[in-house]
């Protein structure tokens, strides 16, 4: 049997440098093999946008998260605030709400696995065989449909018969500290294993202080510094020979994340009141309650401090402050968050090639997810927003793929089958639940309002699938696609009204079923069919350039947005569907030191599924929207002591309305804004910088018997919003983050021994932003400048 695994030879980026210590020998002549088309292709003979890294990339990169990846894609940007969530954004497509129920439009995959959960994807990364990131919607060949693109982490599999593995100890700022080690053999002459873990510990890096320049008694701070890290993850693989012709990988994965500090925000200042929009709601209020004249308005409701007034907004309801946080290292929470979170995933892939030629592939997976989380919301020591989340979820996947090739002719075909089932709860105390105590007439009186969620979700996917490749003449191949997907899905969700410091509970403030059936309506099922498509053709100008263009059809079911204050008109949002026309090159010279690969790309998007901060609670709605730009990537190695590499991407974005908050509920008792605009319209999509650069050098020495490696890597991003609103505090001003790195190794590559610094010269930017209206802005920053080192060696 011809065995996949093995044909790994040299995974990477379109330059297939071995970046990482005592591998700075490989030369860029070595085949460069992926499976964006779900056989083996070396990447320059693939008419799709790829960038895929080698695990020994990886390393030398210095990811040891799943996330730190977007560092160095052209195109593709990170939303996260903790490990409980993570938004990939490719070519300005996203899905930044933060409920547990979404799936998002960048599927991501483990060992061909979907995982359809974004609270699960965030999480260590070692022992890695590769990583590839797809650009462009990917729902012919790939199980689960993907609008916006697609993420495949690979890990090394019970490959190997010789004994091997390698340990690694780690540490740095802020208490860091890390052991990281895999080891693997035969175990008899037709079965062979791999055992990984990673163990990870980290003091946060945004301090808790308590709040300044307030003089009233407020609740002492949590104590507890966010964005550290303390878990482990552990993986066992196990490969089994079955007769000549039937290869069986089993996969077992198991991560746990232990009290995790988190939700603890950068509360945004509110900037000057000159221009802001004054609800006539809060000028009735200050006139006829405490009997302050309309005109001391702006000094009652927005002055500077961040406790008594509302920041400035515009007539929309969204803020208008522009800028970064005074302290962006510091929060003021006085509620301790945290996460607890364990995954389990395991996977059963098996392999057979008929005596034809044909091969089947069968992949089993199922997955498991047990998380709390609770944060403090608001960032400061007041309870404007408190949120817990609990989620209990799993999943199971069957795939079936058939495939075969002739002379000119390749094709595959399979069936998917997709069962995720939900039990949830979230709670939301605070401001987002005196909609509710104004509805129930408690708005008067109350005090510490809160809105229970419980929803159960069962969601089943099937499809059927294929493709061929035709190859016209010896230089134009015909590619063709189609793929039926038949979504199913079913929610049960009653939600509570609560106020313990009043005494007050009241059961089934919504019940999901009851209001539904009183309407006569389905918003409580989904049942949603549609196809995904894709046409192509390639063109090999010479040996070494190849041009495509392609058109492609992407889909993404619709779902539910589970939050405080949602009504039977808003809880349901449809499918989205993308219309991609793309074209580009891939070229290398003669002896392959200079590759060159570009693409550029047009969007038509319909019913895109936009996030904002809508009637006071998170919410999604459709909208169309559209996007255009291209990638470039180059890969140089001039001498066999340097090599260079350059990425770059540009976008051009636009979403024809968004939705503010329309109406909404403050911590006044009983005061609501009707907000005079409810929706705005030609703002750019979240997390679409017009330009971004990602970049790397490094330089190779021999050193006696030993060399070492001068490495600087980095990107730059333009200005961009991290939300379709494009309000005021979501906007992140055009930013470089630069890393250094030296690393030496002995001439058996046995020991490696690297010192690094992140983030060089210490910039401050966001990586997470939600707006809040009225209430303000809460951000995250990313970390400051960090030096560390490790110790690896291998056997």
């Amino acid at each position: 049997m011809k065995k996949r695994n093995p044909l790994y030879l040299a995974t990477g980026a379109a330059l297939a440098l071995s970046l990482g210590g005592g591998l700075a020998q490989a030369s860029v002549l070595e085949e460069v093999i992926v499976t964006a088309q779900k056989r083996e292709q070396n990447l320059q003979d693939v008419g799709v946008s790829v960038t895929a890294y080698s695990g020994n990339q990886l390393d030398a990169l210095g990811f040891d998260n799943n996330v730190d990846i977007t560092q160095q894609v052209p195109g593709m940007q990170l939303n996260t605030f903790s490990p409980s969530l993570t938004t990939f954004n490719i070519r300005g497509i996203s899905q930044n709400n933060f409920t547990d129920n979404l799936e998002a439009p960048i599927a991501v995959y483990i060992d061909d696995a979907y995982v359809s959960s974004m609270q699960a994807i965030n999480g260590q990364m070692f022992d890695m065989q590769r990583m590839e990131v797809l650009r462009g919607p990917q729902g012919t060949l790939f199980g689960r449909n993907a609008t916006g693109g697609l993420v495949h982490y690979i890990t090394n599999k019970a490959t190997d018969e010789e004994l091997n593995g390698y340990v690694q100890v780690e540490g740095g700022d802020y208490s860091r500290k890390a052991v990281e080690g895999a080891v693997g053999g035969a175990i008899s002459d037709r079965a062979r294993y791999r055992i990984a873990g990673r163990w990870n510990e980290m003091d946060g890096y945004i301090e808790s202080k308590p709040f300044p320049g307030y003089d009233a008694p407020l609740p002492p701070p949590s104590g507890v510094d966010i964005g550290g890290m303390d878990g482990y993850s552990a993986r066992i693989a196990l490969q089994f020979d079955v007769g000549d012709r039937t290869l069986v990988d089993v996969m077992a994965k198991y991560s746990e994340d232990d009290g995790v500090p988190t939700g603890g925000y950068n509360f945004l200042q509110y900037g000057s009141n000159a221009d802001a929009y004054i609800p006539q709601e809060f000028i009735d209020f200050t006139t006829d309650v405490i009997g302050a004249p309309a005109e001391a308005t702006a000094d009652i409701f927005f002055c500077e401090s961040q406790i008594d007034c509302f920041a400035p907004v515009n007539e929309a309801g969204l803020a208008t402050f522009q800028g970064d946080a005074d302290e962006p290292f510091e929060h003021y929470s006085d509620y301790p968050g945290f996460l607890d979170r364990t995954i389990e995933n395991y996977t059963v892939n098996i392999e057979h090639e008929f005596v034809s030629g044909m091969q089947l592939q069968s992949i089993t997976n199922y997955q498991a997810i047990d998380k709390f989380y609770t944060e403090d919301g608001d960032g400061i020591p007041v309870p404007i927003i408190e949120f817990t989340t609990v989620a209990d979820q799993t999943q199971f996947s069957q795939e079936f793929r058939l495939s075969g090739d002739s002379d000119n002719f390749r094709w595959q075909t399979g069936l998917y089958w997709l069962d995720i089932e939900m039990d949830n709860q979230a709670l939301t105390a605070g401001s987002p639940a005196f909609g509710a105590a104004n509805e129930l007439g408690f708005g008067e009186t109350a005090i510490s309002p809160a809105v229970e969620q419980d929803y159960q979700i069962d969601a089943t996917n099937w499809s059927v699938f294929g493709q061929g490749e035709f190859d016209v003449s010896d230089r134009l191949t015909v590619i063709a696609g189609l793929r039926w997907s038949q979504d199913d899905k079913e929610m049960d969700f009653v939600s509570n009204y609560r106020d313990d410091a009043a005494g007050v509970f009241v059961p089934n403030l919504f019940n999901f079923e009851e209001v539904v059936d009183a309407a006569g309506g389905d918003q409580d099922e989904i049942d949603y069919g549609d196809w995904a498509g894709r046409l192509q053709l390639d063109f090999r100008v010479t040996e070494d350039t190849l041009l495509f263009a392609s058109y492609n059809r992407g889909i993404k079911g619709g779902n539910w947005t589970v939050s405080a204050g949602v009504s039977l008109d808003t809880i349901r949002h449809d499918e989205e569907i993308l219309d991609s026309f793309e074209a580009g090159f891939k070229t290398q010279t003669a002896d392959g030191t200079l590759r060159i690969n570009g693409t550029v790309f047009y969007y038509d998007y319909t019913d895109y599924q936009a996030f904002s901060f809508n009637g006071g609670t998170p919410q999604i709605r459709n909208s169309d929207a559209e996007s255009m730009g291209g990638e470039l990537e180059v890969f140089w190695t001039p001498t066999e002591n340097w090599d260079f590499v350059l990425g770059a991407s540009l976008l051009d974005t636009e979403v024809d309305e968004v939705f503010g908050p329309e109406l909404q509920a403050t911590p006044v008792p009983g005061v609501v804004v009707d907000w005079p605009v409810d929706s705005i319209s030609g703002y750019e999509l979240p997390n679409a910088p017009r330009y971004s650069l990602n970049y790397l050098a490094r330089y190779n020495m021999p050193l006696g018997d030993s060399s070492l490696a001068l490495q600087v890597d980095g990107n730059f991003n333009d200005d961009q919003w991290f939300e379709v609103t494009n309000e005021g505090g979501s906007l992140q001003e055009a930013y470089n983050v630069t890393n250094a790195r030296i690393t030496w190794t002995t001439g058996s590559e046995a020991l490696e021994i690297v010192a690094w610094v992140k983030n060089v010269f210490d910039e401050e930017y966001k990586i997470y932003n939600l707006n809040l209206g009225i209430l303000g802005n809460t951000s995250q920053y990313a970390p400051p400048r960090m030096v560390g080192g490790q110790v690896r060696y291998a056997f």
